[in-house]
């Protein structure tokens, strides 16, 4: 059976660390780090690939793709049928990712769009 989590997604995936400082009125952001971007630059452009629920029997499936400036993770989680509970779909990248450490007082930002509510 179908889970209730069954979706397709779109991820304008721009994920920055930004380190802020929280005033009285206004945060003022003092440091902004690109960490994943799809526009080509060398040092934040990582080849994703998407992964299935391979255990237990899991159904889970799904792509990755690419555009211009975003990813696009499309897929469906469905029910592991010998746990009866969803299984899951990722998209994963390895490298070398910039250093945010000057930041780590700051918040990760993700931009993410989905086509499900």
């Amino acid at each position: 059976s179908k889970s209730a989590v069954s979706n397709t997604a779109m991820l304008a995936f721009a994920a920055t660390v930004k380190q802020v400082l929280s005033t009285a009125t206004t945060p003022t952001v003092l440091a902004s780090i690109p960490l994943v971007t799809f526009d080509g630059e060398k040092a934040t452009t990582h080849e994703f690939v998407e992964l299935n629920d391979p255990v237990m029997g899991g159904r889970s499936s799904g792509t990755w793709s690419v555009m211009p400036t975003f990813g696009v993770m499309d897929g469906e989680v469905v029910d592991v049928p010998s746990l009866q509970a969803p299984g899951f779909i990722k998209a994963t990248a390895d490298g070398a990712f910039p250093d945010a450490a000057s930041a780590s007082a700051g918040a990760l930002e993700l931009e993410v769009r989905s086509t499900t509510p």
